[in-house]
């Protein structure tokens, strides 16, 4: 038998990662970044643990981007307008597709993606993300219709 990755895990318990947004039906959540490059710093991920984005179904692959179009966009409504809200597929760390959605604060915040030294998100610190950007219930309900209809 195969060893869950990390996302699968945090699909038995999301409140303990601080999800911001959970989809039972479509499966897919949103959490906070374990290792934040800014402090508005978010991923995307589907419950299956396929390796490449490129890998996903065609139906779930609309699915991700369309949820990565709504998260991007809750972000840019919630924080300071005109911020910056850049998404980032990695995929080379976690062999769990998932995509990163950073609020930018600074021009070169990105740059700290290349950093080996980053430090793990203190607990603090990702409960303050999930009550700065939790969705609220009409954006859960507008997400999971869209979601869905991604797929169709």
């Amino acid at each position: 038998m195969s060893q869950k990755t990390v996302f699968e895990e945090i699909w038995d318990n999301p409140e303990a990662a601080y999800a911001l947004y959970v989809d039972k039906k479509n499966r897919f959540m949103v959490i906070p970044s374990s290792k934040m490059v800014t402090d508005n710093h978010v991923l995307v991920i589907p419950a299956e643990p396929v390796s490449l984005v490129d890998d996903l179904p065609d139906a779930r692959y609309r699915q991700l981007w369309e949820l990565v179009r709504i998260t991007r966009q809750h972000l840019a409504r919630t924080l300071q307008p005109g911020r910056g809200v850049g998404t980032c597929v990695w995929g080379n760390q976690v062999s769990h597709t998932h995509v990163h959605v950073i609020a930018r604060n600074q021009p070169h915040d990105g740059e700290a993606f290349f950093d080996p030294n980053l430090a793990l998100t203190t607990p603090e610190a990702l409960k303050a993300v999930q009550r700065r950007l939790a969705f609220p219930p009409v954006l859960q309900k507008e997400a999971e219709a869209r979601v869905t209809a991604a797929g169709l």
